[in-house]
């Protein structure tokens, strides 16, 4: 997709977005829970929208008519890369953002992870369901399995997603309506589809490709030509994996003319796979070795999670374990990981609030620590620090903003980031430089 379309207006208004970002004080950043990010860009062009909210969306996994303009301010924050051997560089020297599997991910991660924890005499209990959570006196007594058996220990840690949560709590009754208000409030379709080839396709350099001109704004992500040997997934042998996700499940396709919520599975593939081959983007980006774009390649298998079914009674996708997203009004309601309401549950996940504060793997690493030395230590602390204070011209604008903040001054870019709407509500104004009752410098 080209940019030719974007006006001045765009691009300025970007532009601030960004610096606003990055140089403003990060508590302002909270005022913006209450605003999706589609209404804090409502000012822009059709096109400035596209790479505004598309790109976004589909990179993150979140509907921007939903999804909180705190959680997308903050994700632009400049961000400290975890320092770990063999991690923050590419094998070129060059800083990466994105790591690839030699192969299938449970193969090469999830398996020897737990062969290593029962090396560690962990017992891992796969197949056996919770059937309650039973609470008293503010702590957790027990857990009921599915199979009758009770577990009693002195510490609980649940990476549960909040609506399980909620329905499995028994004498919790604060935490189980908390837990079920964030399930309802952010929840979200986002599939993926994985295409298996039998040839090898090249791409040049890069193996994310987002492709915001496609209706559902497509992420596609080619992992399996970095697989040291061909693995059966399909038919055949595998040489390569496209995994193709959208992030906008309420705008019609251009097969059936339905948004994805309102396909079944088959349509869901036959979509995605027709908006990919009409895509700019990916008819760019792909090749085989003998020259043919995507458009004329033809896949082996192609796989949806199986927990994604349709219901012909409600004629919608449904799934057990939806997508979770940062959306309007949960940042109040995810719990921390020494979460005070019960005791001796520990609560893990990407949900949680960390500092990494978005849905995604840095958060849960960094939700999993916070929670293991909480058990170990009695603190939920880590030593990593994802957003060290900045130094230089920097360090100075922030702290300048920060006293600024303190005083009820609004940021100058915020003059062109802020539609007169959304300034009102957030501000209780639409007076463009003060908070309503602020003190003077």
């Amino acid at each position: 997709m080209g940019t030719s379309g974007l006006t001045v207006r765009d691009i300025a208004k970007m532009g601030a977005l960004l610096g606003f970002a990055r140089l403003a004080h990060p508590g302002r950043f909270e005022r913006y829970e209450s605003v999706t990010w589609e209404a804090l860009i409502a000012d822009l062009s059709d096109e400035g929208k596209k790479w505004a909210s598309n790109v976004l969306g589909t990179f993150t996994g979140m509907h921007p008519r939903a999804v909180s303009a705190h959680c997308y301010l903050h994700l632009a924050r400049p961000e400290r890369i975890a320092e770990f051997a063999g991690a923050a560089l590419s094998p070129d020297g060059d800083p990466i953002a994105f790591y690839h599997f030699d192969g299938p991910m449970n193969r090469v991660w999830f398996d020897p992870w737990v062969r290593h924890l029962r090396s560690q005499g962990v017992g891992v209990h796969l197949g056996t369901p919770i059937a309650e959570i039973r609470c008293s006196d503010g702590r957790v007594e027990e857990v009921l399995l599915a199979t009758g058996e009770i577990v009693r220990a002195d510490h609980y840690v649940t990476a549960l997603d909040p609506g399980a949560l909620a329905k499995l709590l028994r004498g919790a009754d604060d935490l189980s309506a908390r837990m079920a208000e964030l399930d309802a409030r952010s929840k979200v379709l986002q599939m993926q589809v994985a295409f298996t080839f039998d040839e090898k396709i090249l791409y040049d350099g890069h193996t994310i490709f987002v492709l915001p001109d496609a209706p559902w704004g497509l992420l596609v992500r080619a992992e399996g030509s970095y697989w040291n040997e061909p693995m059966s997934l399909g038919k055949g042998k595998t040489r390569e994996v496209l995994s193709a996700a959208f992030a906008v499940p309420d705008v019609p396709g251009i097969l059936y003319g339905k948004p994805a919520h309102a396909c079944t599975r088959e349509q869901i593939v036959d979509e995605i796979w027709a908006q990919l081959r009409q895509a700019s983007g990916a008819l760019r980006a792909f090749r085989t070795e003998d020259g043919r774009s995507i458009g004329e390649l033809k896949y082996t298998s192609a796989r949806i999670w199986q927990s994604f079914q349709f219901d012909p009674v409600k004629a919608e996708m449904t799934t057990y374990e939806p997508k979770f997203s940062n959306n309007v009004g949960t940042l109040a309601l995810r719990p921390r990981a020494e979460e005070p309401t019960l005791r001796n549950l520990v609560h893990s996940g990407a949900y949680t609030r960390t500092d990494a504060n978005t849905h995604h793997m840095e958060s849960a690493a960094e939700a999993g620590m916070r929670a293991a030395n909480l058990v170990s230590t009695g603190r939920a602390s880590v030593e990593f620090d994802r957003y060290p204070e900045p130094k230089g011209l920097l360090g100075a604008a922030r702290r300048m903003d920060r006293a600024l903040h303190a005083r009820g001054y609004r940021h100058p870019f915020e003059l062109l980031i802020t539609p007169a709407a959304v300034a009102k509500r957030i501000y209780g104004s639409d007076s463009p430089l003060r908070t309503p009752g602020a003190s003077s410098l």
